[in-house]
């Protein structure tokens, strides 16, 4: 199945969009979590603090569904 990831900043750069500027098409297995799905695009999931999906926050144990736009979001940094 087909799903859509979005991020910014350093993020980006690890994610390699091929849609726009941010953003990349991805081929996942049904019931594969972020967390898998991150390994497989060499991303480590440390670098990723928790998605946005349909407005909500998840986690990384979050199995997205066919069609769906997550939003990576990194860990909180600065003083």
């Amino acid at each position: 199945m087909e799903i859509y990831i979005k991020a910014g900043w350093k993020l980006r750069r690890l994610l390699q969009p091929d849609v726009d500027y941010d953003t990349r098409r991805v081929e996942v297995a049904e019931g594969e979590t972020v967390k898998e799905i991150l390994r497989t695009l060499d991303i480590d999931p440390s670098e990723v603090a928790f998605i946005f999906v349909d407005d909500q926050i998840k986690n990384l144990s979050y199995k997205p569904t066919a069609g769906q736009m997550l939003t990576l979001q990194p860990p909180a940094i600065g003083g």
